[in-house]
């Protein structure tokens, strides 16, 4: 299941927010399977990928809406399975959901104002009640409403990365024989994903180190070992780098190069076990050089497109920009109540016209030139 459309908005206070399609506020925001919001500094990038983790969160039951910090917003989305189209409409106020409402292939499944719900052994709707802070689709009956399961999947298997934080540097695992379940949605459990890949397939550390290498990172042997720091007990990522007597641990390590490997490391173990779905990348290449942040946005989308997830990633580095196609592009624009999206489907015209001008992609963002604006020399 992929998410294919997108619209949202939320109060919090006296403040609005929301998302929308650039061009046509009535349609929703088309998303791609392969993602690059780039868009200036506070312009809401990482806002959009809190707002899909919510969702995500919502969706597999992992969080109520009156846990949420923004406890008042409304959601509308479209997801297709298959040969299957979910649309689904949720909208909760001061924690109280208010609205929900699923169609699949344009036939009701839910509607919560009349309380309804489709039962798969009565081949029909019947009546159901459940708390008014709980989602219908996360108070699911797996038998009754297996339907439902491909959305409660893309929820709970979707990942958030903060590329632009420590990415687990600092934690560490009390032995190499006490991992038996990695919490796939903590994505600091980088050494306990590690040594749990090591234990379904003993190629994986060879399949991370072929990536480490592809970054051009000189690595001959990425292992768990216990750091060097006498104070800090328990063990933790370590490489053998091409040139140097001893082994660098994850505390030594610099902070980009740890990302990158983080990163890679969980991405692997998600195509190990053949669960990847939807993952969230923020601040892509933060901390790396930008041959190293273009070398990991080309892996990740030739990863994505061999394993069919779908990947949203964020950036306003230019050097990024001018790298990846604008086929890719998800521009982010603000207004006075949020922010606005521009990508090839709803600027066609612009974006096949900016191809024949021979600029580099910076400019088409720089200038504004999404908007279907005319770049002045």
């Amino acid at each position: 299941m992929y998410l294919k459309s997108l619209k949202y908005h939320r109060k919090y206070k006296n403040n609005e927010w929301e998302i929308k399609n650039g061009v046509d506020e009535m349609s929703l925001l088309q998303l791609y399977s392969i993602n690059l919001i780039v868009g200036k500094n506070a312009t809401g990038k990482s806002n959009t990928i809190l707002v899909l983790d919510t969702l995500a969160d919502l969706v597999s039951g992992l969080h109520n809406p009156n846990e949420l910090v923004y406890d008042t917003a409304e959601y509308t989305a479209e997801f297709v399975e298959g040969n299957s189209k979910y649309e689904y409409h949720l909208a909760y106020r001061d924690g109280i959901v208010i609205s929900e409402t699923l169609d699949i292939n344009e036939k009701r499944m839910i509607d919560r104002k009349k309380g309804e719900i489709y039962y798969e052994s009565v081949g029909g709707m019947m009546s159901f009640k459940t708390d008014e802070t709980v989602l219908a689709v996360a108070k699911r009956d797996s038998v009754q409403h297996s339907y439902l399961d491909p959305l409660h999947e893309w929820g709970l298997q979707l990942r958030c990365y903060q590329f632009g934080t420590s990415m687990g540097k600092s934690r560490l695992e009390k032995d190499e024989h006490s991992i038996k379940i990695v919490n796939i949605k903590d994505t600091d459990e980088v050494v306990a994903t590690f040594l749990r890949g090591e234990a379904l397939d003993k190629q994986f550390a060879q399949y991370v180190l072929k990536d480490m290498k592809n970054l051009n990172y000189s690595i001959k042997r990425i292992d768990t070992r216990v750091l060097k720091a006498p104070v800090i007990d328990g063990i933790g990522l370590a490489v053998e780098e091409d040139g140097l007597v001893d082994y660098t641990d994850q505390i030594e390590m610099s902070s980009g190069m740890f990302r990158a490997l983080s990163l890679l490391i969980q991405m692997e173990y998600a195509i190990l076990v053949d669960t990847p779905q939807c993952i969230l990348i923020d601040d892509i290449g933060e901390g790396l050089d930008y041959d190293r942040s273009w070398k990991l946005i080309e892996m990740i989308i030739k990863k994505a497109k061999a394993s069919k997830m779908q990947v949203i990633m964020t950036t306003n580095d230019r050097f990024v920009m001018n790298k990846v196609p604008i086929q890719y592009w998800q521009v982010i624009a603000r207004d006075k109540r949020g922010i606005r999206f521009y990508n090839q489907e709803n600027s066609p015209q612009v974006f096949k016209q900016f191809a024949y001008m021979g600029l580099n992609n910076f400019d088409f963002f720089a200038s504004e030139f999404y908007k279907g604006l005319t770049i002045i020399n």
